[in-house]
């Protein structure tokens, strides 16, 4: 006896969909996601999507600062926007681990572009987010650039 194929496989198939592409993304994935939003959220100008991706009690490590959500809404977000908008930046190696309701996001990043003072950048740089998964999603629970 032959077996049925689900309705959503045939109307994949229709609509010259594989049927694979439905499948759910992995939570490394999502995780990849996450700080690919928040990095093009940064390039973007976007300082209400910036925060979306940042947990409540979020830490923000950069150079010898340390900030909470509010400290760098009011802060230093408006330099970092700045800065990420007049940039490029190329991922050079990433990798995401997750274990359980918890995530560490890695990636090194070559960054070119001109200074705000119009001083050239060329610099290998190093972002670190960890990130716990809540009832919205991945939030960014820490921050650490350098």
């Amino acid at each position: 006896m032959r077996k049925a194929t689900p309705f959503w496989t045939l109307g994949m198939l229709l609509w010259g969909v594989p049927a694979f592409a439905q499948e759910p993304s992995s939570p490394e994935a999502e995780v990849r996601a996450v700080a690919a939003g928040f990095s093009d959220a940064l390039a973007q100008g976007d300082s209400l999507r910036v925060l979306s991706y940042l947990h409540d009690d979020v830490l923000i490590l950069e150079g010898s600062r340390a900030e909470t959500k509010e400290q760098y809404r009011s802060g230093h977000l408006a330099a970092d926007i700045r800065f990420a908008s007049t940039v490029q930046r190329e991922t050079v190696r990433d990798g995401a681990t997750v274990t359980g309701e918890t995530a560490l996001y890695t990636r090194q990043y070559r960054v070119t572009g001109t200074s705000g003072r119009g001083e050239p950048i060329d610099r290998t740089s190093t972002e670190v987010l960890a990130m716990v998964r809540t009832p919205e999603g991945w939030r960014i629970r820490h921050v650490h650039w350098f």
